[in-house]
């Protein structure tokens, strides 16, 4: 065998030695940078980054749903207020500001309020032109984390504040051709957060209803064993008959005094 086959086999099996010596570099982190500074760091990463990135994995059950529950209602409202910087084509900040606003609506309507608090609202016109809601919930909401429902709701509801901010300073600053952008905005994130809203309501009514239920069923099903029943009907006559054997046995000793 040549000497470069031999030094590649020796570099193979100390590296196999290092693994197994220490097994909590993962996938041999301590060494990537070498001796030149080690781990990240060495390939020219942020360490914050990566501590940031695991601390939201393990706090999160859907990181992907938190990250575009967040990215479309950020990325409008930075086109809206810095759009100028790189165009100054009104239309093309009018439509792309529409357009990251319809993704908003539609991804907070059906992906991430279903993933992250376990609801999902919708409407539909019947015949006679009134609208329908319907309302969906998770049965089991000790599935949802509590970190990806305080990010839910606290996106939902910080986003028409501060569309109401740029309403504000539209107003002030005269530029009435932006208030259709701020205008659309409201009425979407306003229609999400009722629609929320109510879906919370009705998912809180529906298992007030199925404790109340399931303790009616409860009691029912007790009332109909008959070792149960028997039981309180021999405890009944037990304390009605209490009452006639202490008096008989005070009259007694009544007697016994005289």
């Amino acid at each position: 065998m040549s000497e470069k086959g031999e030094e590649e086999l020796e570099f193979i099996e100390s590296g196999v030695k290092y693994e197994d010596e220490d097994m909590t570099s993962s996938y041999g982190v301590a060494g990537v940078g070498g001796g030149g500074g080690g781990g990240v760091g060495g390939r020219g990463g942020n360490p914050a980054d990566a501590v940031i990135g695991n601390w939201l994995l393990n706090q999160s059950k859907h990181p992907l749903s938190i990250l575009f529950h967040i990215l479309f209602k950020s990325a409008a409202l930075f086109i809206y207020m810095f759009g100028g910087w790189f165009t100054d084509n009104f239309i093309f900040t009018f439509v792309i500001c529409i357009i990251l606003l319809a993704f908003d609506f539609w991804t907070v309507k059906n992906v991430s309020g279903r993933l992250l608090v376990g609801l999902r609202w919708w409407s539909y016109v019947r015949e006679d032109g009134s609208n329908e809601w319907i309302f969906e919930s998770l049965e089991d909401m000790a599935e949802i984390s509590a970190f990806d429902s305080r990010v839910f709701w606290g996106a939902l509801y910080l986003t028409p504040i501060a569309w109401s901010l740029m309403l504000i300073i539209g107003v002030l600053r005269l530029k009435f051709q932006f208030l259709p952008i701020v205008i659309a905005a409201l009425i979407m994130s306003g229609a999400n957060i009722v629609g929320y809203m109510k879906c919370s309501n009705s998912a809180k009514n529906k298992i007030k209803n199925m404790m109340d239920a399931g303790l009616r069923t409860g009691s029912s099903a007790a009332l109909e064993n008959s070792t149960f029943r028997n039981w309180i009907f021999s405890s009944l006559l037990a304390v009605a008959s209490n009452p006639t054997s202490s008096g008989a046995s005070s009259t007694k000793r009544d007697d016994d005094g005289l």
